[in-house]
């Protein structure tokens, strides 16, 4: 059966905006990059390896590269007896499955979109009493 997105899934870009904020607020000046840009391409190819190695889901792993550059390490989990969440998927017959599709923003950003600037317009903008 495949999923599809529920409402449950969906959150509106006021909540988004407090949610942001929170996270920024909290990282400050230690973690500068407002977020990650993944191809479609990426996500579809990742799907496939996915798919073809039997995981259940994918964990995403915050990290720094050789160049100080933030990234996000993207595994495929598998499911485990003994852990709930399932096991990462690092290696495949000794060949490592850590993927790194991502490029950090502010690279990549849509800097127009209220998630990068917080303001959605003046009855929305998230305040610090929202945090």
């Amino acid at each position: 059966m495949i999923k599809t997105i529920s409402d449950d899934d969906i959150v509106e870009v006021g909540d988004a905006i407090i949610r942001i904020t929170r996270w920024r607020t909290a990282m400050g000046e230690q973690f500068p990059i407002k977020a990650f840009y993944i191809t479609k391409e990426d996500i579809e190819a990742l799907h496939d390896e996915i798919i073809r190695n039997d995981a259940i889901a994918v964990r995403a792993y915050l990290a720094v590269d050789n160049k100080g550059e933030n990234e996000i390490l993207l595994v495929g989990v598998t499911e485990d007896p003994l852990l709930p969440h399932g096991k990462d998927l690092y290696e495949v017959n000794g060949k490592s499955r850590i993927y790194d599709l991502t490029t950090p923003c502010p690279n990549m950003c849509d800097c127009f979109s209220p998630l990068y600037t917080l303001r959605h317009d003046s009855k929305t903008n998230a305040q610090l009493s929202d945090i």
